[in-house]
């Protein structure tokens, strides 16, 4: 336990200094949380999350990730987000927003952010085509695949059961 409490303390003073140098006029919430991590080890545990959340918090994931990954990390990030956009399901699809403006409003800003992270993107140096090609046919027994998350199936038609989405066929390419 000894350990335990010497480790909190000294992540309790780096981040302290860290914080101040980041955020200088927020010394009250700089004290609070510099006694809970020296009150309660597990705290300082989080002591990075409480720095990184104010810094990137604002920021869209996808430019986050452009800092903090190797580009093969990169790339399965980005194309995930690209699919996500495109073929949203949920809460997040239009089938579930109630009321034309909702829908139109949804709509406009899914435009707008999947622009954005085209831009995005390609700036990175990412072919977009080459991220959103459909997956290779695994067996010539699969005749369809879910256009966001690429699982396979048997039947030509129908939805994915991880997604919800319809299906498409092989010879065909979804709609982007």
């Amino acid at each position: 336990m000894g350990l335990a409490v010497l480790l909190a303390v000294l992540i309790a003073r780096k981040y302290y200094r860290i914080h101040a140098s980041l955020y200088p006029e927020e010394s009250w919430e700089r004290a609070i949380h510099f006694v809970a991590m020296v009150l309660a080890p597990p705290v300082a545990v989080r002591a990075i999350d409480r720095l990184g959340r104010q810094l990137v918090g604002d920021m869209h994931p996808l430019a986050v990730a452009g800092i903090l990954l190797r580009p093969s990390e990169l790339a399965h990030f980005g194309k995930q987000t690209a699919l996500d956009l495109r073929y949203p399901t949920g809460a997040a699809s239009e089938a579930t927003v109630n009321g034309l403006l909702q829908r139109d409003t949804l709509d406009w800003f899914r435009r707008a952010l999947l622009e954005s992270v085209d831009r995005r993107l390609a700036e990175y140096g990412f072919e977009l085509a080459e991220l959103l090609r459909p997956p290779v046919q695994q067996e010539d027994t699969c005749l369809s695949y879910c256009p966001r998350c690429h699982r396979q199936y048997l039947v030509a038609d129908g939805r994915c059961t991880e997604c919800g989405l319809a299906l498409v066929a092989f010879q065909e390419s979804p709609g982007t």
